[in-house]
């Protein structure tokens, strides 16, 4: 059997480190994504506002490296605090910079209907602000972190539901449009000056992620933390709508992995491979599982898995309230151009990224 894409990535990166900007370095995804280069004794410059992010994001990133391994990952790492929004703040950032990854936002479909301008100053204004500093920086490759929420309305493939990256619906949220114009800026950044700047920007349409240092707290907090918070304190959970919801879900070190893949994908894979003229995904992945999980179906497992780990939850069952404006009905990633062009494939099974993603939650309480 031949070795898995991203061992080659990773091994070539351990034999010729380089230095990469990781905004929203402090968040969930973020801290996974600087703490495993940190692991690859790479250089990293972690850029966060502190926001939503936390400083102890951090310190628990650095820790768990130099658990896994990782030597001088203090020496290794910046820190800046800094926000997206601040051209010239980003530009300093890119300076040496050779990939960036590109995950600062406000990622909350509700918090982008409450605080629409700040929501779009952030996720397209400091989507553009990472795209132009990488541009005059000299940069090598921009990955950035786009949405399944991009697909609104569309129902999928007939017969699976999968969702292909050629074709999208409207979108139900404006952070749906936020994402979707990130991803055009992107395109547009490639077809302009990809071949004279030689930067290369990829998307990567996230389905729901799962995994440790997802802030189980506040109005905006995703659904597994905030039920797995909830069951520990033998509260009772809320679904939104009737429960027949489904989604395609991601663990995190999936979400690394592809990003890895991504950031290396110029020097990989043939222009030929790369450019595909007319095509409105072009430079564009859905990174999941290819699975289809309801709501109910989820709350099944969740609570389940708090049961073994002795949270106080016997009995209780979900609340139900109204749908909530913005979410989309049915969600599933049809992962196969990731497969093909990325070398991407999930190695991380959804029944361990939830109990891991709980012991870290019960960890914390």
């Amino acid at each position: 059997m031949s070795k898995p894409e991203i061992e080659a990535v990773e091994a070539h990166l351990r034999a010729t480190p380089r230095k990469w900007l990781v905004t929203g370095a402090a968040g969930f995804i973020g801290s996974h994504l600087v703490e495993h280069l940190l692991t690859l004794d790479q250089q990293v410059v972690g850029l966060d506002n502190f926001e939503t992010g936390t400083h102890a994001n951090i310190e628990a990133l650095v820790r768990s490296a130099v658990a896994r391994g990782a030597t001088d990952a203090d020496d290794r790492l910046l820190v800046v605090e800094a926000d997206v929004r601040e051209f010239d703040a980003v530009l300093h950032a890119c300076e040496g910079i050779d990939h960036v990854l590109h995950h600062a936002a406000i990622a909350s479909v509700p918090r982008t209907i409450a605080e629409p301008i700040e929501g779009f100053t952030v996720n397209v204004d400091g989507s553009f602000h990472v795209l132009e500093a990488a541009r005059q920086a000299g940069v090598r490759s921009v990955v950035h972190a786009s949405s399944s929420a991009v697909y609104g309305d569309c129902p999928g493939e007939p017969g699976t539901g999968a969702q292909r990256e050629q074709t999208i619906g409207r979108p139900l949220s404006p952070y749906a449009a936020h994402k979707h114009i990130a991803e055009v800026l992107g395109q547009t950044s490639n077809r302009t000056f990809g071949g004279a700047s030689g930067l290369s920007v990829v998307a990567l349409r996230y389905f729901n992620i799962v995994g440790a240092r997802q802030d189980p707290e506040g109005a905006y907090a995703a659904v597994i933390p905030k039920w797995v918070a909830l069951l520990g304190k033998g509260e009772q959970p809320v679904i939104f709508g009737d429960g027949q919801h489904t989604r395609d879900f991601c663990p995190v070190e999936d979400v690394v992995q592809a990003n890895l893949l991504a950031a290396t994908w110029a020097e990989r894979v043939a222009p030929e491979l790369r450019e595909r003229p007319g095509d409105p995904s072009e430079g564009v992945f859905n990174i999941g599982l290819g699975g289809r999980t309801t709501l109910l179906e989820l709350y099944d497992l969740v609570h389940a898995g708090m049961l073994e780990l002795g949270a106080p939850c016997q009995g209780i069952a979900p609340r139900h309230e109204a749908a909530r404006t913005g979410d989309i009905v049915h969600s599933r990633a049809d992962i196969t151009r990731a497969r093909e062009l990325l070398g991407y494939a999930p190695r991380t099974a959804m029944a361990d990224a939830l109990r891991s993603t709980m012991s870290w939650l019960l960890g914390r309480a």
